[in-house]
């Protein structure tokens, strides 16, 4: 969720207000020590350092630390938690993070609104940075109570449940189990020569949806579904 963004955000903040202190003098600009920060360093430093402040941010942020290279440390002022700040900051279509999500609320059918919007799942490594469900509530909250979309959910109550794995891995493990049971996998996926000749992927929530090949054209012979990647018959 954003993890690119993040990290295109993060080189460019580092570049521009990070210090170093090394063997030949402190307070150094990064650019005259260093051309470019790698990137495992910046995962490292987004992993350990960086946080998602509240929506208020009231707090004054300690100076912290982090080592470069063993020889010069790049000292990280208020930005470890304004970094984020990009996944909340409305663009100039209005639309963050938050409002991405209430967006696809909003598409979802009125008798469902409810229902999926006390039962969020929030996935991705981004989601682990401390203070990111809290700041993500927070800011789903304050929107809500715009007519945008106040009068289309009709509903205050948000609530983020803890995914059955760490978030940064919990979609690689739905895809590998959903993969590996093929009897499902066969009657709830299309083949890519299907969806590029029908343009339509079926709701596989709704039962009164129905079988992908009666939404293509009469009278033409529709494109084959998913073939299982085995058998399991003997």
């Amino acid at each position: 969720m954003g993890g690119k963004a993040i990290h295109k955000e993060l080189h460019s903040l580092l570049s521009e207000q990070c210090t170093l202190d090394t063997d030949s003098g402190t307070g150094l600009s990064l650019p005259t020590v260093i051309s470019t920060v790698p990137e495992d360093v910046v995962e490292d430093i987004k992993v350990r350092t960086c946080f998602v402040s509240d929506l208020q941010r009231g707090l004054k942020i300690q100076e912290a630390k982090f080592n470069l290279d063993g020889s010069a440390e790049v000292r990280e002022h208020i930005f470890i938690d304004s970094v984020a700040e990009m996944l909340f900051e409305q663009d100039n279509e209005e639309k963050s993070i938050a409002t991405l999500l209430l967006d696809t609320l909003v598409k979802c059918p009125i008798d469902t609104r409810k229902v999926l919007s006390e039962n969020l799942v929030i996935i991705g490594g981004t989601a682990m940075l401390p203070g990111f469900l809290h700041r993500l509530l927070s800011e789903i909250r304050l929107l809500v109570e715009k007519p945008k979309y106040h009068d289309a959910l009709a509903t205050k109550s948000f609530r983020i449940h803890s995914p059955p794995a760490k978030p940064n891995c919990t979609a690689w493990l739905g895809g590998a189990i959903f993969g590996a049971l093929q009897d499902i996998l066969g009657s709830r996926s299309v083949s890519r020569d299907y969806y590029n000749q029908t343009g339509r992927i079926p709701d596989w929530c709704c039962l009164s949806t129905p079988p992908p090949d009666s939404v293509y054209e009469a009278g033409k012979t529709p494109p084959p579904l998913m073939k299982r990647a085995f058998s399991t018959e003997k």
